[in-house]
């Protein structure tokens, strides 16, 4: 009870005090530049790399964390413990390694942009945000899109055990290729994106993108429904990396969208009360994030739950790949990776659909 406490209260500090900086990060562009094309410019920047660290920690922390998880097992008794030792080590260490770059932008960023200063409570920032019409519309549409967050966090079960028969057989070059294009994606996206707002509305981008990436998310599970047992094979995975590109090309171009949207809400507000809330704004940003990962989460506990994909059922599935079963091609093993594939593909897509509705009402601000 006393390590679930320590757990429990160390995350919410580790939560509060990572926002604190994350917020300040992100508000930044938006106090460098009044001139909305130059600060469209530096969030679409600071987006591109977001997702090349994102995405270089995808393709690492999976496979560090074995390694690390391997060494240990020489050490410790139990191979289940000396793994999750090697998850939390690795996770440790970018955390640490992660903050303390956190303290650079602070020594190199100008802003030119001057806020007022004043005293505001909790309660009457939450005012200012639920005044402020498009940022609410800008929150909603964030909350409905939540389920994409489930393709990042079933990943590496696709990785690991269907290509990968839970170690049996290597799975990083499926992993380095298909987070390849999808990193791509979101780059040609991010950088794309100032442009085409100078010459688009900022609403109708979004409709149109989101369902690039959700025909895309569908497109993924049809494919694995196409060839269920040999996704493996160059032909099907190469279209499998085709649609995680597409997929990511429509999100970076839709996250990047949101971070102007924002930034438009810090000047609508401010023409409407003669005060920034920069800080306050982009908070939501951040608080997005945390509320997909949430829900996400929650859906993902369910589904697992469900299926039995958790507890000592895991030792058992592993045990049974350790002797020579196949989790890709065993019939016994698709009442796994469907759900799995659902997760990883449809669900996101509805999500993103879902997030459109709002925009429709954010365009009367456009």
């Amino acid at each position: 009870m006393f390590i679930i406490l320590w757990a429990g209260i160390s995350f919410v500090l580790f939560g509060t005090s990572y926002s604190a900086g994350d917020v300040s990060l992100w508000s930044f562009p938006s106090l460098m530049t009044k001139d909305s094309k130059g600060r469209n410019k530096l969030l679409a920047d600071a987006r591109i790399v977001s997702s090349v660290s994102g995405s270089i920690i995808v393709l690492t922390v999976l496979q560090a964390s074995q390694s690390v998880g391997n060494f240990m097992s020489h050490k410790m008794d139990n191979n289940s413990n000396a793994m999750q030792a090697g998850v939390m080590l690795v996770c440790c260490l970018l955390i640490i390694f992660g903050s303390a770059l956190f303290q650079i932008t602070g020594f190199f960023v100008k802003e030119r942009v001057k806020p007022v200063h004043h005293k505001v409570s909790i309660k009457e920032n939450f005012r200012v945000m639920w005044r402020c019409r498009p940022f609410r519309f800008i929150m909603l549409s964030g909350i409905l899109r939540s389920p994409y967050m489930l393709m990042n966090l079933v990943q590496n079960v696709i990785y690991v055990y269907y290509f990968g028969n839970n170690g049996q057989e290597p799975y990083i070059k499926y992993m380095l290729v298909s987070g390849t294009f999808s990193m791509a994606g979101q780059l040609i996206g991010n950088s794309m994106t100032p442009t085409l707002v100078q010459r688009y509305s900022k609403s109708g981008l979004t409709v149109v993108f989101s369902m690039i990436s959700a025909a895309s998310g569908a497109g993924i599970f049809c494919l694995y429904l196409i060839f269920k047992h040999n996704l493996c094979d160059i032909f099907p995975f190469m279209i499998f990396s085709a649609l995680l590109f597409a997929f990511s090309f429509g999100i970076g171009i839709i996250f990047a969208i949101q971070s102007f949207m924002i930034g438009d809400a810090v000047d609508y507000e401010e023409k409407r009360s003669a005060v920034r809330h920069d800080a306050l704004f982009f908070s939501g940003q951040s608080l997005l994030v945390k509320i997909a990962t949430g829900i996400s989460s929650v859906i993902c506990g369910i589904v697992y739950s469900a299926i039995h994909f958790s507890g000592e059922n895991i030792n058992r599935i592993n045990e049974a790949l350790c002797n020579g079963a196949s989790f890709r091609s065993d019939p016994e093993f698709e009442k796994y990776t469907t759900p799995v594939f659902i997760m990883f593909s449809l669900l996101p897509a509805i999500g993103i659909l879902l997030g459109t509705i709002p925009v429709k009402w954010y365009s009367d601000y456009e």
